[in-house]
């Protein structure tokens, strides 16, 4: 069951119901609130609309049902954008279900399949896609991108290899209708290489007066407070995304956004003597 075609939790819950259904006839809604260790009425409530899910019964389910870590997690996050505690918590998960159905990454897109698509202009090929007035013919690509006209026509063969993006009935290129995302290492050489490509890209951008903006800022930090740093750094990134996603403005341009967070002094700690 593709978990991530789905918008409710509880269309995920009703859709094993009735495959455990198909395939054992004496199968019943009993036997699915046993399997999920829920209470026969718990259930029949809960698929009906008439209780919610905490996050603790979601991760239960989620286990019981043997999810893997990105089925658990969008499964999670459905529950939590329509049963979070605050406003603020259900925000968050929606901005994070938005960002799983627009990733342009494979569920299981690792360090292999990544390494096919690691130079940048494939990542910024997907989104010319999303612009209403694109080609997708390699001449046009490879303009629009400033790459030749070879790297766009094997760009397109890459895609279409990992599924990224599919032939339509009009015989044109156009972004898959799927869930995808890249699970690899940020470590992994091919994204050290991709992220060598984008900061190369940016510097070439100063150099010709071509970057509309440029930030950057020396952060003193305790070094136990990075992991919060980082998280609040990609929700606000996401935040940026999702407003940029719901422009009603026609898009014609792409733009690429990168954020670098690294150390650069590292004193020798204090004598306390």
């Amino acid at each position: 069951m593709d978990v991530f075609g789905f918008q409710d939790y509880r269309e995920i819950l009703r859709s094993e119901l009735a495959r455990r259904m198909k395939q054992n006839p004496r199968y019943s809604q009993g036997a699915f609130a046993r399997d999920l260790i829920l209470t026969p009425s718990r259930l029949s409530e809960i698929l009906h609309g008439k209780q919610g899910v905490s996050t603790k019964v979601a991760t239960q389910i989620a286990k019981n049902l043997k999810f893997s870590d990105n089925e658990r997690s969008y499964f999670l996050d459905l529950v939590e954008s329509q049963h979070g505690r605050s406003r603020l918590l259900r925000e968050a998960a929606r901005l994070r279900l938005h960002r799983y159905r627009r990733a342009p990454f494979a569920e299981k897109l690792g360090d292999d399949e990544f390494r096919l698509i690691s130079d940048w202009y494939h990542s910024a090929m997907l989104e010319l896609l999303r612009l209403p007035f694109h080609k997708t013919d390699p001449h046009w690509i490879a303009a629009s991108l400033r790459i030749t006209p070879e790297e766009a026509q094997d760009g397109i063969e890459r895609l279409l290899r990992l599924g990224l993006v599919a032939v339509d009935s009009q015989g044109d290129i156009r972004l898959a209708e799927v869930n995808q995302r890249f699970t690899g290492s940020m470590h992994s050489e091919s994204f050290q290489k991709y992220s060598r490509q984008i900061l190369l890209k940016a510097i070439d951008a100063v150099n010709q007066t071509r970057a509309d903006a440029s930030y950057s800022y020396m952060l003193g930090i305790a070094r136990n407070r990075l992991p919060q740093l980082l998280s609040i750094l990609k929700e606000s990134c996401d935040r940026l995304a999702e407003t940029l996603d719901q422009d009603q403005g026609e898009k014609d341009v792409v733009y690429c956004m990168a954020l670098q967070l690294f150390p650069i002094a590292e004193p020798p700690a204090r004598d306390l003597h």
